[in-house]
């Protein structure tokens, strides 16, 4: 008696247009983001960046009522950085700037509506200096990964395996 091979047909999305589960709700609006969620006793935050690509802070001074919460990077925990790939980067600008919009305090209230336009409240004064946009002369690199180019055959040669094909 012959087999009976049952074959069958999968649905692909390849190629077709696949409707997105939250697609209706975001374009009708009535998806919730982090945005429009509120919490008791929660507070809304604005950070305050700076404005030149390059230089020293000299001052910061802050005219804003005592219900708004002001942070600089003496108030973080732990270490002041973000480690992408080395711990280079601080959360906040401590003494200078390495780039525009480089975030230097945090300010928070209970409310939203009243953080709006807080930066004209913030003066930061700089030092500035002439930024180096040139790789070649920068004193700071992103990254520096070494490269060591050997002999492929004696590596062949002294290898445990060699695993060949396609």
């Amino acid at each position: 008696m012959p087999r009976v091979r049952t074959v069958r047909k999968v649905p692909t999305a390849v190629g077709t247009n696949v409707r997105r589960k939250d697609g209706d709700a975001k374009v009708t609006g009535a998806a919730k983001y982090i945005d429009d969620l509120s919490f008791p006793g929660m507070l809304y935050g604005a950070t305050i960046r700076s404005t030149i690509p390059s230089g020293t802070i000299t001052s910061r001074r802050v005219n804003l009522p005592k219900d708004f919460v002001v942070a600089d990077h003496r108030d973080l925990p732990g270490s002041n950085y973000v480690a992408l790939i080395e711990p280079d980067q601080p959360c906040l600008a401590v003494d200078t700037v390495k780039h525009v919009a480089e975030p230097i305090l945090l300010v928070a209230h209970a409310n939203k509506p009243a953080l709006i336009g807080v930066e004209k409240y913030v003066a930061i004064d700089y030092a500035e200096a002439k930024p180096n946009y040139d790789p070649e002369t920068a004193d700071l690199c992103f990254k520096k990964i070494t490269i060591d180019k050997g002999d492929v055959a004696l590596g062949f040669r002294n290898a445990d395996s060699v695993i060949e094909g396609e």
